[in-house]
């Protein structure tokens, strides 16, 4: 999954972003998500667990 760092940041004013850290820092799906990341999996599969997963699929990078 890329990320738009600009979109991401942009979104309401960067408190979007802010949110978003603060949910992952309190996820309790950090091994799942740290598996996820290593495989370099799709954005389907990080909706099952990712209360993110809305967020960064608004702010993919459209290559």
């Amino acid at each position: 999954m890329r990320v738009d760092p600009i979109v991401a940041a942009r979104k309401c004013g960067g408190t979007v972003m802010a949110d978003a850290r603060n949910t992952c820092l309190g996820c309790s799906f950090h091994r799942d998500c740290r598996d996820w990341l290593e495989r370099g999996s799709d954005l389907a599969s990080l909706a099952e667990f990712c209360p993110n997963a809305g967020f960064f699929r608004e702010c993919r990078l459209n290559l």
